[in-house]
């Protein structure tokens, strides 16, 4: 079975240097994937932010 590694907003953001703010707002507008875990508690999967990291660096 194959399980994928996910990471806290925080985590996103010390891995990307963006600001906690700056990975929000790329969530709210689902430019960067995630998944809600409870109540204002998102999870991204790595899958995701490797496509995001690699979205940016094309750009």
């Amino acid at each position: 079975m194959n399980q994928e590694e996910y990471y806290t907003i925080d985590k996103v953001a010390e891995i990307t240097g963006m600001s906690k703010g700056s990975i929000e707002c790329f969530l709210i507008s689902g430019i960067l994937k995630s998944t809600q875990v409870s109540p204002g508690e998102f999870r991204v999967v790595k899958s995701d932010l490797d496509l995001f990291r690699a979205r940016l660096e094309k750009s």
